[in-house]
């Protein structure tokens, strides 16, 4: 997503990645993928195949870790000044008025 802002001397251009899902609806996916192997490892540990049961938990953990770490990443927004005179500027920073992933401070 491109966002322009215009002055008399200014130009800037705020380009931020796309968010199709928030943290709130990657908590919902966690926890319908979660209901659903979860019946399927407590089948199989029903039949006697016990030892699956750590690796369910392994593979949540990762998935979890997965999502977390991409709303994370997608708070990086690049910034494009460009003057006058003919000169630009660039920058990544952290937007951090974005408050739906984990471990922002709530304002």
């Amino acid at each position: 997503m491109v966002d322009a802002q215009s002055s008399e001397n200014l130009t800037r251009l705020v380009l931020t990645p796309n968010r199709s899902m928030s943290w709130h609806l990657n908590k919902c996916l966690i926890a319908v993928v979660s209901l659903w192997m979860g019946l399927i490892a407590l089948g199989i540990a029903m039949v006697g195949a016990w030892p699956v049961l750590p690796f369910l938990g392994l593979e949540l953990a990762t998935l979890w870790g997965g999502l977390w770490y991409t709303c994370w990443k997608l708070r990086i927004q690049e910034v494009i000044s460009t003057f006058p005179i003919g000169r630009f500027d660039w920058s990544a920073e952290f937007d951090s008025r974005k408050r739906d992933c984990p471990g922002n401070a709530a304002v």
